[in-house]
């Protein structure tokens, strides 16, 4: 008795992260007149203690050099908020920053 059966065969390429499916990456060159540039309010500029009460999440100079999200690539976004600024004529770009949790108190 034959089996009409049809059999579907995957190879497989020892690809663990299914880069295969994936799409094509872009690369994006880092704007070079945003490197090392902040949108953060500097300390002089700044109440202290509007600062200390309500701005926990801006770190100090010593913590910020060691600090793995200072050394992100953000020129990108840094140059969308600054086109932004200037396009509806605000003074500064307002982030809602959400900081802590919910489960300490």
């Amino acid at each position: 008795m034959a089996s009409n059966q049809n059999h579907t065969i995957v190879a497989a390429n020892g690809d663990l992260n299914n880069t295969s499916a994936a799409r094509r990456t872009v690369e994006l060159e880092p704007d070079v007149a945003y490197l090392d540039r902040t949108l953060a309010i500097p300390a002089s500029e700044d109440d202290a203690d509007i600062r200390e009460n309500y701005r926990p999440f801006l770190q100090d100079e010593e913590v910020t050099e060691k600090d793995w999200v200072s050394k992100l690539e953000l020129s990108t976004a840094m140059r969308m908020a600054e086109e932004d600024i200037r396009r509806n004529g605000g003074d500064r770009l307002k982030v809602l920053v959400l900081y802590g949790s919910m489960r300490s108190r």
